[in-house]
């Protein structure tokens, strides 16, 4: 039976897939070293790969996986003599996870291990100096990049900050108008003739500070985000 499944990034949805195979078929020329191979291994999956592929590195034949040429003929008969020998699978894939898997924590310490050799032979003088103007056009660009990024984050930040400020204003206003209009409602002449008009007044008073203050927010945040 074959499923012809849509693209899947969900990492479990991929491992139930892999768990439920029997044998992963990657006759790919063009690929490098390909991630799927070792994700393969990693649930103990054995794969079909083109002989002296990039995909075949570090594939042993009938150890931790098959090996055919470039064609037809020799997908076919592979699948044919696999289909009869399910023990074959079974053990191919146990020595697909012994040899190819390969763990985060053990690919990220290889790596370092590498940028250590690589840095040593720099530091030793062991490579050629490159002094061309490429290289001196790439580092200048690669520093007006990183000054650009600095520039808006500092941007980004201070944005934050004058949110915070405007939020925090505005809630003293608000705070201050109502604490001024508790004040009138309990006073002793809050029936008099002028209570309203002065409840009013001071009621539009702050509509327009509020107001006012936004304007002003806005206009900052337009000048500020020619800059980001």
């Amino acid at each position: 039976m074959v499923f012809f499944a849509e693209p899947i990034h969900d990492r479990e949805r991929i491992r139930a897939w892999y768990c439920r195979a029997d044998l992963f078929l990657f006759p790919s020329t063009f690929d490098t070293n390909g991630l799927v191979v070792r994700e393969a291994a990693a649930c103990s999956l054995p794969s079909v790969l083109i002989v002296g592929s990039c995909a075949a590195e570090d594939v042993t034949d009938g150890v931790s996986g098959f090996l055919i040429e470039e064609n037809a003929a020799g997908m076919a008969a592979k699948l044919e003599e696999l289909c009869k020998q399910p023990e074959a699978l079974k053990a191919v894939g146990e020595g697909a996870l012994r040899e190819l898997y390969l763990s985060w924590e053990d690919a990220v310490a290889n790596a370092c291990r590498r940028y250590e050799v690589v840095i040593d032979n720099y530091r030793a003088g062991k490579y050629p100096v490159h002094a061309g103007l490429t290289d001196e056009l790439i580092h200048n660009i690669a520093q007006a990049m990183d000054g650009y990024n600095q520039s808006r984050d500092r941007q980004k930040a201070r944005m934050r900050e004058l949110t915070d400020s405007y939020r925090k204003l505005r809630g003293d206003i608000m705070a201050e108008g109502q604490r001024r209009l508790d004040q009138m409602q309990s006073a002793p002449d809050r029936l008099s003739a002028g209570w309203e008009a002065e409840q009013a007044r001071l009621t539009e008073e702050l509509r327009a500070r509020e107001q006012q203050l936004r304007s002003r927010f806005d206009e900052l945040a337009r000048y500020l985000d020619r800059f980001m």
